[in-house]
């Protein structure tokens, strides 16, 4: 009873997890080039790493191949996600408020409707000065 009430404990954490255990193969066989050079795929520590066959698929060592191509690679433990290339930080939202001033008014109005388009917080009032003398000192 107690194996039995151990085992379930254990299948449960393991499905909780999200992880399962599957059956693969290694292929040691599999070799790689990368811009037309042999390529051995390595671990961090500098160890040779194979190729795992699932299900018919190659699952190659992405850390290594990342490497190889210069994308830099992270690991995001708190979302459980791997980061490819560079994490582009979601865009600041603004709420600010700009004037410009130009000579032209509808070349400063299309500024301005471009600007807002990119900027979605920001509001861009347009001043239009045909004399800019009174603007410098």
């Amino acid at each position: 009873m107690i194996a039995a009430l151990t085992v379930g404990f254990i299948a449960g954490a393991a499905a909780s997890t999200g992880i399962f255990k599957i059956t693969a193969e290694i292929n040691p066989n599999i070799n790689y080039r990368l811009n037309g050079e042999k390529f051995v795929p390595k671990d961090m520590d500098g160890s040779e790493m194979d190729t795992i066959i699932y299900n018919g698929r190659s699952y190659v060592p992405l850390r290594a191949i990342a490497d190889a191509l210069n994308v830099p690679v992270d690991w995001d433990a708190a979302t459980s996600t791997i980061i490819l290339g560079k994490d582009m930080e979601p865009e600041k939202e603004y709420t600010e408020e700009i004037t410009i001033l130009h000579s032209n008014q509808d070349e400063a109005s299309k500024l301005a409707s471009d600007f807002m388009k990119c900027h979605p917080g920001v509001k861009v009032n347009v001043k239009y000065a045909s004399d800019y003398s009174n603007y410098f000192l």
